[in-house]
């Protein structure tokens, strides 16, 4: 199975004009595999595959199927916490690791030089970058006010804020693997890093506070 999502992810690395050849190597949930994709459309991907693959977390899994399944989540991220929010996978393979790079890609699409390009990911990613900016209207809004003025200073900073925001929403479960505990950020995660980092920027209360009120949002 690695050897054949591995040639997979090469054919896609390797240009656009692959596409296809990537996704026809993935079958779909109804077992169909699909010889084109209009190119910018999601890839089909079999959850049960993957799933299966990622259960283990093996060192195969992680030279293999975790960069596929990373740049999957670049084009169609809901296709990719729909996989990661799996059972089969969320009980045994989640690593701190492969949750920081979804959080790199969820920066991505709420930078401010790709926001027009939200509508592309579904009405679920827009909904969830719009309740994360209401948040930090309600809660940062200091700091979302100076960070709009100043991009060039803080944009990465909102950026990430926005990201966490979006994953508090459609896969909560995260922030968890992060390393947001109810006390506070656990030391030695990701979310104690962020902290030490951009704590002069976003005390830990406020962010506490932003995320919690998106939770509560969301329910």
């Amino acid at each position: 199975m690695y050897s054949q999502l591995l040639n997979g992810l090469m054919a896609y690395l390797s240009g656009s004009s692959i596409h296809n050849a990537f996704a026809a190597r993935i079958p779909d949930d109804n077992g169909r595999k699909h010889d084109s994709v209009p190119p910018g459309s999601p890839i089909p991907l079999s959850i049960d595959s993957l799933a299966q693959a990622l259960g283990d977390y093996s060192q195969a899994a992680q030279n293999h199927v975790v960069p596929l399944l990373l740049t999957v989540g670049q084009s169609d991220p809901r296709k990719l916490l729909e996989i990661l929010g799996d059972p089969r996978v969320h009980a045994s393979s989640w690593s701190e690791q492969l949750a920081k790079k979804v959080v790199e890609i969820f920066q991505h699409i709420a930078s401010p030089e790709n926001v027009d390009k939200l509508h592309l990911y579904g009405k679920t990613v827009v909904d969830a970058y719009n309740k994360a900016v209401e948040a930090a209207k309600a809660k940062l809004h200091d700091f979302y006010d100076y960070a709009r003025e100043h991009p060039a200073e803080v944009g990465t900073v909102l950026a990430i804020l926005l990201a966490l925001g979006m994953l508090a929403v459609l896969a909560p479960y995260l922030l968890e693997t992060l390393g947001w505990a109810a006390t506070g950020p656990v030391k030695g995660s990701y979310a104690a890093w962020f902290q030490s980092t951009y704590g002069g920027y976003v005390p830990a209360g406020s962010l506490m506070a932003y995320l919690q009120h998106i939770s509560m949002a969301s329910i």
